[in-house]
């Protein structure tokens, strides 16, 4: 045999040799407690709560809408002399193409007494169109 391979024969004795040793030494002076299991994860299940009367809150939504915005169903409404639109809750928002401003408002007040509304309870604000689009800010 050569150098080499003595070396390396007689390194690798040395590091089994080392390694049995510990091995024994680690049996006879074992004094680390036993690992602890981990607990198994739980899963509790808890009930989704609901909603108590949901009919109830869809007829106050209902309400909510006929009582604030009674013409929704009508509206927009649009003739050749104004379009008509809600901006609020009883605000309404009518759009004048013709001169006559008087007679726009009338025929306003006529299509809300048309359909069971009194004028007085809605704020009208009447406006003019806008040439173009205003660009938002």
């Amino acid at each position: 045999m050569n150098k080499t391979t003595t070396i390396l024969i007689g390194s690798l004795a040395t590091i089994t040799g080392i390694l049995i040793s510990c091995r024994l030494l680690w049996k006879k002076s074992s004094t680390f407690p036993a690992p602890t299991p981990f607990p198994a994860p739980s899963f509790s299940v808890k009930p989704t709560p609901t909603l108590i009367k949901p009919a109830n809150i869809v007829e106050e939504q209902e309400q909510t809408i006929k009582n604030y915005y009674p013409l929704i169903d009508k509206t927009p409404y649009r003739t050749p002399f104004f379009e008509l639109t809600y901006s609020g809750p009883l605000k309404l928002k009518a759009v004048m193409f013709g001169k006559n401003e008087e007679e726009i408002k009338s025929k306003v007040e006529e299509f809300l007494k048309e359909n069971g509304i009194n004028p007085n309870t809605h704020i009208i604000e009447f406006v003019k169109p806008t040439p173009f689009p205003i660009p938002a800010p």
